[in-house]
């Protein structure tokens, strides 16, 4: 006791101390301000309030169009700007979805953004309100379904936008996960360690079943190659069909199975190939050698010049990137094989044109870019007998077909090698169902 009561004494005396001290402070700078002050008059006196008043967001805010994001935005910065209290503040809905996109990108930015002052921004528990509205749990919900429907607005909204896909991918979660605008509506998650393909067929028709009965339309479901996929197939799978890639609905309507475009492209690898007219060479040396040849052109001038030392440097991370092969088997780059390399890099350049073209039809996401980038397999599909449709199945899966053919006729060969001259089967199923 006698130690705590010494303490006390000692921090009395510091306080008394540091209040002296502070009174001292205030005396002289009242003294200065006395000696050394200006007066002004009344227009200066004037534009220095307006100066350092806050600035008024109203002329800006009429730049924009009403109801518009940018404008929200400023709305609701100025009205938490204003507030004493930020627990008073009401988010707009919008601002809410924005800041749960850019936290979902990194978490410790968005807190480094708030801690700094700069912009108003909710608070991390009231975002998790927001995320956590229902409760996460395994299996299918009835309020997720109910969140569907509303979401959908099934019941106001033409038939045309009722159809809808189904996406079956595997992933490892992190606590707090947030979805991007980029995947439209997740409904139903199942932790698992692993999985088999008769481990998915019920719940994919439960989903189908349950969200028909919530007004839509689900004309069919997208996945990349995995073995468990592929098992999921092969129990669609009729005995007089060697490549299942429909299946019919409750009202006879076509349920199809696609194959993902981007998994497709990563993972058509460069290999050797044989023809149905002759040898010829798919080869990713050929690449390599027109990268090292373009990279040492003089005056800096290339053919390709996205083409980087990644693209073609291939490791277990950048393998994973569809960009980088998106980069590779392209339009470019294949125009600039055919410029330099002659017939001996003919069949690379054909089949990298292929790809590109291939890609390009599966990837139509807005009205413009094929316009813009004068590429037809691009611009927006207006009708069921497009070209593309006939290409696809006509010409690009034929191209395939023949290719395997050609190397299974081959003799003299063993398989090990027969193999390494064809895609994957994993990549030539998911081509054929998917262009079929």
């Amino acid at each position: 006791m006698s130690c705590l009561a010494t303490r006390l004494i000692q921090l009395r005396k510091q306080l008394k101390r540091q209040s002296a001290h502070l009174q001292r402070l205030k005396i002289k700078i009242s003294q200065q301000c006395e000696t050394l002050s200006v007066a002004v008059d009344d227009s200066l006196h004037s534009d220095l309030r307006a100066t350092s008043a806050l600035p008024d967001c109203t002329d800006i805010m009429q730049q924009y169009p009403k109801d518009s994001f940018p404008r929200i935005f400023w709305q609701q910065q100025m009205e938490a700007a204003s507030r004493k209290n930020a627990r008073t503040m009401r988010w707009h809905p919008l601002m809410i979805r924005w800041c749960l996109s850019l936290r979902h990108r990194s978490s410790g930015a968005y807190e480094a953004i708030r801690d700094s002052g700069c912009l108003k921004l909710p608070s991390q528990r009231t975002l998790r309100d927001y995320t956590h509205y229902v409760e996460a749990k395994c299996g299918f919900s009835v309020e997720i379904d109910s969140m569907l429907k509303s979401a959908s607005k099934v019941d106001t909204c033409p038939e045309s936008e009722k159809c809808t896909i189904l996406l079956i991918d595997e992933m490892h979660i992190r606590e707090d996960l947030v979805y991007e605008c980029s995947l439209q509506f997740p409904y139903v998650h199942f932790a698992c360690n692993d999985m088999c393909g008769h481990q998915i067929y019920d719940p994919l028709w439960e989903a189908v079943w349950r969200i028909e009965n919530c007004g839509l339309k689900v004309l069919g479901v997208t996945f990349d190659g995995a073995a468990v996929n592929r098992s999921l197939v092969k129990l669609h799978k009729a005995p007089s069909e060697d490549v299942q890639h429909k299946t019919f609905s409750d009202d006879r309507r076509f349920f199809l199975f696609f194959s993902d475009a981007p998994h497709l492209l990563k993972t058509c690898g460069i290999v050797s190939c044989l023809t149905s007219e002759a040898w010829k060479n798919i080869w990713w040396n050929h690449l390599k050698k027109f990268y090292d040849e373009d990279s040492n052109a003089g005056m800096g001038l290339r053919m390709v010049p996205k083409l980087k030392y990644e693209h073609l440097h291939i490791n277990s991370f950048s393998a994973m990137r569809v960009d980088l092969a998106a980069q590779v088997l392209s339009e470019s780059v294949s125009q600039a094989l055919h410029l330099t390399g002659g017939d001996e890099v003919s069949e690379t350049a054909h089949f990298i044109g292929m790809m590109d073209r291939f890609f390009d039809a599966l990837n139509v996401h807005n009205f413009s870019n094929g316009s813009k980038a004068l590429k037809p397999f691009q611009l927006p599909y207006t009708s069921a007998t497009d070209f593309r449709l006939k290409w696809l199945k006509d010409t690009f899966l034929c191209y395939l077909k023949d290719w395997k053919v050609s190397v299974q006729d081959r003799v003299g060969i063993s398989t090990s090698e027969r193999n390494r001259m064809l895609l994957s089967d994993a990549t030539q199923l998911g081509l054929e169902m998917t262009c079929e």
